[in-house]
C-alpha cells in the first residue's frame, strides 16, 4: 500500500469535496434533494456471473476533467471468498487504480476481498475506484462500460450510468 504524496492533496480535497467525500446521506435532515435522486434505481443486479453480483454502479460526473471516481456493490452468494484483481474502463481511462480511506487519509491497495456470503461495497468517503487520465469527460446521463477482474470468478463487464455530482444511492 502506498499512501498519496502530499503534492496532489490539493486535487484529492476538491475530489472529495465535490463527489467522492462524504457519508453517502444526504444534507442535515437526512433526505435526499431531488438531484440526489436523478439516476435510473438500480434494484435489480447490474451485472451477475458465477455467485456474484454486481449491484448500484455508478459513476458520479467528476468536478475536474481529469479524474473521477466509480462505486458498486460486490453481493458473494456462494461459499467461498474472492477478490477484486483489477478493473479497467478501457474507453475512459488508462488508469483505474483501487483506495480505501482509513484514518482521514485515502490509501492506495491492491485489490478488495469479497467474503463469502458477504458484500464489499465501494462508496464514498469509503473503498473506491480513482480513473485518472480522463480520455473524455464522461456527462451525467451517459454511461461506461468497465471490466471487473476477480481471482475465481473471471471478467465481469458492467455498465456504469454517468449520475450527478450529487447522486446518493438507494442502500443495496
Amino acid at each position: 500500500m502506498t499512501t498519496t504524496p502530499m503534492t496532489g492533496v490539493a486535487v484529492i480535497v476538491l475530489i472529495l469535496a465535490a463527489g467522492c467525500g462524504g457519508s453517502g446521506t444526504a444534507g442535515h435532515g437526512g433526505s435526499p434533494s431531488r438531484a440526489s435522486v436523478a439516476a435510473p434505481a438500480r434494484a435489480t443486479p447490474a451485472a451477475s456471473v458465477g455467485n456474484l453480483v454486481i449491484m448500484q454502479p455508478y459513476l458520479p460526473r467528476p468536478p475536474v476533467k481529469d479524474m473521477a471516481a466509480l462505486y458498486f456493490t460486490v453481493r458473494n452468494t456462494g461459499p467461498g471468498t474472492d477478490h477484486l484483481d483489477r478493473i479497467e474502463v478501457a474507453g475512459l481511462s488508462s488508469d483505474a487504480t483501487m483506495h480505501t480511506v482509513r484514518n482521514h487519509t485515502m490509501v492506495r491497495v491492491r485489490g478488495y476481498r469479497v467474503p463469502p456470503h458477504g458484500t464489499l461495497v465501494l462508496r464514498r468517503g469509503g473503498n473506491h475506484v480513482m480513473l485518472t487520465d480522463l480520455m473524455q469527460m464522461p456527462k451525467a446521463g451517459g454511461s461506461v462500460l468497465a471490466r471487473l477482474f476477480f481471482r475465481h470468478t473471471g471478467e465481469i463487464d458492467v455498465d456504469i450510468p454517468v449520475v450527478s455530482q450529487t447522486y446518493v444511492p438507494s442502500s443495496p
